[in-house]
Order: C-alpha cells, then structure tokens, then sequence
C-alpha cells in the first residue's frame, strides 16, 4: 500500500474527483485492510491526508465485495 502515491494522486484530483479516490483506494485496499487489520487512521495520517475520510474509507471496503476496478481507472480517475 503506497500512502505516498495515494495522496499525491488525491491532492491531483478536484472536486468529486477526491472522494472518488478514497473510495477507490478503500476498494483496492478492502483485503489488507480487513484481513491485517490495518488501521484507517494510521493509513491516512501516514498518506497526509484528512482523518475525516475513515468513513469513506470504509465505504469503498463495503464496496469492495459489489464492484471491480476497471483495468483503466487510471485514465478514468486522472493520472
């Protein structure tokens, strides 16, 4: 899980785009998250980024069981 890169591709995007990310890195995280109880605090103090978005967090893992990640969700979601 790279905090780094997840933060500067949040501090990239505007608007939606934002909770979008946090979303998507809850949904491609969910399995680390859940299974090495990774704290959602401790990821996102480590990423610099607001602890207000535990709750977003949790809903991209509650997503993670409905959806998958598109194989271009780079360009979808900007570089």
């Amino acid at each position: 899980m790279s905090c780094e890169t997840s933060s500067k591709k949040y501090y990239a995007a505007n608007g939606g785009g934002q909770i979008a990310r946090i979303h998507h890195f809850g949904i491609m995280y969910a399995d680390t998250f859940e299974h090495k109880s990774i704290d959602k605090k401790a990821a996102l103090r480590a990423a610099g980024l607001p602890q207000s978005h535990q709750t977003k967090i949790s809903k991209g893992i509650k997503l993670a069981k409905y959806v998958t990640v598109k194989d271009n969700w780079e360009n979808i979601l900007g570089k």
